[in-house]
């Protein structure tokens, strides 16, 4: 009787250890489910490539629109606020999408194509000539960047949005362009307004000088 009670013990201790590597929550089991957490989605190059164009964008759209903010008249003071805000809000979601595929973008990073290089040259040569404008010189020339910039980027957001197969990525870029379409076209109207203010109108006491009197035969 007792040498069959030990060996039931024996039995259970033998067993034990066996349940308990086969049971939930073991070291294995953790370092698994820790190794998939932290696995990202990556992103091809191409798309990199184009969430690092996104965030260089905002940054020179948020810092020309600081600058509108100092120098522009009241209207592109206005318009400057509201690019300013939407811009910053955009950097946001594009550093925390970002961050969700294990990457951090940079600023000022080496331009990556030669219509990104031309790009960021035409932008900074823009900034150093706005810096040197006051007034309504100011207010033209930025307004002209406005349109031509947003102009552009709807173009390669268009390629970008076609190419991209990172879903978050492709949804985070249709999410932004209706803003960036906003701005190009809020940009226009003030331009339009204010070139029609600088034409100017007709002098009131101009009139039409008289035409050669018809020739009327008398019968």
């Amino acid at each position: 009787m007792m040498r069959s009670k030990s060996m039931l013990v024996l039995a259970i201790a033998l067993a034990f250890p066996v349940a308990a590597a086969a049971g939930p929550g073991t070291g294995a089991d953790k370092t698994e489910k820790t190794v998939k957490k932290q696995t990202k989605p990556r992103l091809s190059d191409s798309e990199l490539a184009t969430l690092q164009h996104h965030h260089d964008v905002n940054l020179v759209e948020i810092e020309m629109g600081k600058l509108a903010q100092q120098r522009g008249g009241p209207e592109v003071k206005k318009y400057a606020a509201q690019l300013v805000k939407d811009h910053q809000l955009a950097n946001t979601k594009a550093i925390k999408l970002a961050k969700t595929h294990g990457v951090t973008l940079s600023k000022g990073a080496t331009p990556t194509t030669e219509v990104d290089e031309a790009q960021q040259a035409k932008q900074m040569e823009t900034m150093e000539r706005l810096k040197s404008l006051e007034g309504s010189n100011f207010d033209r020339e930025f307004l002209r960047a406005m349109v031509d910039q947003h102009s552009a980027e709807l173009g390669y957001m268009s390629v970008a949005i076609a190419d991209a197969t990172a879903p978050k990525l492709k949804a985070h870029l249709e999410q932004a362009r209706p803003t960036i379409e906003k701005h190009a076209n809020h940009a226009r109207e003030l331009l339009a307004k204010m070139e029609s203010r600088d034409t100017p109108a007709p002098k009131s006491d101009e009139t039409t000088p008289p035409g050669p009197t018809p020739y009327n035969p008398t019968p």
